[in-house]
Parts: structure tokens; sequence; C-alpha cells
């Protein structure tokens, strides 16, 4: 496979020195960017960092601030991030990824109404796009967002704006370890996906440590587990049209060049 089918990415906080470091990891062999909005989501990107983006052949993507949270009775608050991230997903023809926010007491299934109307009134407020929001997999047993739970939220709504996020490390993390350790449990996690939402190819994963069923730091792909190049490999033979790989660990650009190196995958 080339480089153009499949995307080796890392994920950075936006920062002034964007369209710096675009072409640095361009220069570097990474193919995609998730830009991290932890301070707030501008109304648009600037057009210089697009044309880097172009320029480098590194795909763009954002992922939303952390405070979104959709277990709670904030739902003006909700919207206007979902919507402002939607709008840079738009500019960028690609993915706004977001975490569910925590359940604060209350059952998943008590949730879900109020979890769908504030999704379904997100699209209503934006009308026809080409963006999408990812709805991410979480590493904590008190954060929204297991396989099931996302599956059950994406059947309620639009599978054209709406798919769901794996993230490898966080089930891996949230399961204590017991999954995914092998193909056919990353091939029962996709199929689930497939189900509610057809064509899914953008992935989260790294090594991490955990305890509890719980995250608590992201570790490099190549000592640590679950097993990123096992994933990588699987999904490659599932997603024949190409797929994009957000790399998180603490050496993200170097764990990019080792799993390119390790599964054959050619770069420019």
């Amino acid at each position: 496979m080339t480089r153009s089918s499949v995307k080796l990415g890392v994920a950075r906080k936006f920062a002034p020195d964007l369209v710096e470091y675009i072409t640095f990891l361009g220069r570097a062999g990474v193919d995609a960017l998730e830009i991290g909005f932890a301070f707030g989501i501008p109304p648009k990107l600037d057009n210089e960092a697009i044309a880097a983006a172009k320029k480098c052949e590194v795909a763009l993507s954002c992922h939303l601030p952390f405070w979104i949270n959709l277990g709670n009775d904030n739902t003006q608050k909700n919207i206007e991030y979902l919507t402002a991230g939607l709008r840079v997903a738009n500019q960028l023809g690609s993915i706004a990824v977001f975490h569910l926010g925590f359940y604060g007491g209350k059952s998943f299934d008590r949730l879900l109404p109020s979890i769908v109307s504030t999704l379904r009134e997100v699209v209503d407020r934006m009308g026809p796009g080409i963006g999408r929001l990812g709805i991410e997999t979480t590493g904590k047993q008190k954060a929204l967002g297991t396989v099931e739970e996302i599956a059950a939220i994406v059947t309620n709504l639009d599978g054209e704006r709406f798919i769901p996020v794996v993230d490898w490390a966080h089930i891996y993390a949230r399961t204590d370890g017991e999954c995914p350790t092998s193909v056919r449990d990353v091939d029962t996690i996709l199929d689930r996906c497939n189900e509610v939402c057809t064509g899914i190819s953008y992935f989260h994963g790294g090594g991490i440590e955990y305890k509890n069923g719980n995250e608590i730091r992201h570790v490099s792909v190549i000592s640590g587990s679950p097993s990123v190049e096992m994933i990588i490999a699987t999904l490659l033979e599932r997603c024949p049209d190409g797929l994009t790989y957000i790399v998180e660990s603490p050496d993200s650009i170097e764990d990019v060049k080792w799993l390119r190196m390790r599964l054959g995958l050619q770069s420019q």
C-alpha cells in the first residue's frame, strides 16, 4: 500500500505555529494531523494552514474540547461547541472528533434520548454539509463512550454525519487489557461499527497504561499494549479504500515511522 491510501498521523493542540508544524510533519513522513482545540474553537482555520497541508500531503482533522459533556444539562453550550467544530470539519472536508462526557450518576439508557436530541439539533442548525462528527470511545469507567453506547447513538442519527471513532487504546484500558488482543477482537468491533455506519476508516490508538478498567497514560506503541501493529494490519485488510490512524503516544512521530517500517508501508 502507498502513503496515499494509509494515513498514519499524530495529534497536537492548536498553536500559532500550525503552518510550520504541518511542514515539519510532511518532511517527517507523517500523513495526518488531528488538531486539538483545547482552549476554544476558531470560526475557521487560516487558509495558509490548509494550503500548507495540501502542499505537504498532510490530512487535517480536529478534536473538540474535552469540556463537551452530553451527560449534563448544559445543552446550549454543548450545541455551540459541536456546531463550531462541525464548521471547521466542513472547511477541512474532514471530521471533528469529540467525547460524549460523563454519566453523572445516570444510566446510559436514561441519557440516550437527550444525547440524540442534542446531536439532531446540531445537524438542524448546520444544514447539509460534508463535515462529520466522530464520537470517540473512551477509556474511563465514569465516561460515556463504549462501542455499544456509540452504536446506539449513531443508530438514531444520520450515519453520513455521525460516525464511531474507535480508540483501540481506550477500549483496551476500559476492558482491563482483555480487548483487543486478537484479529477476531478487531473484526468484531469493526463489524459492530459498520452495522450502524458503513465505511468506518478513521481511528485512534497507541500503547496505554491502565488500572481497574481506567486509562492512566498513553505510552509508546513500540513497547506498549495493545499491539497497534496487529490492529493496523487487520484494518488494512478490512479498509481497502484506505484508512487514517491517529497515533497517540509521548513520541508519536517516531512511533509513526516505526509502524510504517513494520507494516511495510511506502512513504514519499
